[in-house]
């Protein structure tokens, strides 16, 4: 009789099953951390390269777009202009041309809009790039705490393989012109009034020079978070050193 118990006890499904699986939280916050990474550096190069001034001031100087366009305005207004107006220091884009007779505005309505909406996909673009950033380093502190740098190291390398992938396709729709065409037109549309400043600019080198820029600040953001990572992180710089 206390055999047929202990053999019926064995066939139980629900016996001893409670502490059989722990779900591994290190390794799914060692995930997301890889694949937020790559995002966060991609979206706060292209904050920083559609606030700056500096950008605009090297595009307009080497493009020399500004001789091209047909009012009175030289390529210093216009990049402070479009400077200031993704830094929120102006309310929109629109701006006169320096003329001492009946001055015109450079840019339509509808470029108005546009760029309105650039900017403001921008700002939602860099307060996600915040919050995401300091979701990330909220997982870091987490994993040190854990003595889980092995696992840091291993997920930030694997996250350069995202990286190499977001850029890559991230080129094919700024560099490629039909791509490039295609997006914008599925965004803003196609209403815009024959000889538009706005997209005489963008039908210029100005989306090239944007891309390069922005790629150009990734690589940068990327390079100085593998020297922290491989600092901090790296064991087999540990390792290296132990020997």
């Amino acid at each position: 009789m206390f055999g047929s118990r202990v053999r019926s006890s064995k066939k139980n499904p629900w016996r001893n099953t409670r502490n059989d699986f722990n779900m591994p939280w290190n390794d799914i916050l060692a995930s997301i951390f890889m694949i937020l990474l790559p995002i966060v550096i991609f979206l706060t190069s292209f904050s920083i390269v559609i606030r700056s001034e500096s950008f605009y001031s090297f595009y307009f100087t080497k493009s020399a777009i500004a001789r091209d366009i047909p009012y009175e305005i030289s390529g210093e207004d216009l990049s402070k202009h479009f400077g200031d107006f993704m830094k929120h220091r102006k309310a929109d884009l629109s701006i006169k041309e320096k003329s001492d007779y009946k001055p015109q505005q450079v840019f339509s309505k509808r470029a108005i809009v546009t760029a309105d909406s650039i900017r403001s996909g921008a700002d939602i673009a860099m307060i996600f790039a915040i919050i995401t950033g300091i979701s990330i380093a909220i997982i870091l502190l987490y994993l040190y705490k854990q003595e889980e740098r092995h696992l840091i190291y291993d997920s930030f390398e694997s996250s350069v393989i995202w990286f190499i992938v977001i850029i890559g396709i991230f080129s094919v729709s700024i560099f490629i012109r039909y791509v490039r065409t295609l997006i914008f037109r599925q965004l803003f549309g196609v209403r815009f009034e024959a000889g538009d400043v706005f997209i005489q600019i963008m039908k210029s080198d100005f989306p090239n020079y944007f891309g390069g820029a922005v790629i150009i600040v990734s690589l940068l953001l990327m390079i100085i978070i593998f020297y922290i990572m491989n600092r901090l992180f790296s064991y087999r710089r540990m390792f290296k050193r132990s020997l």
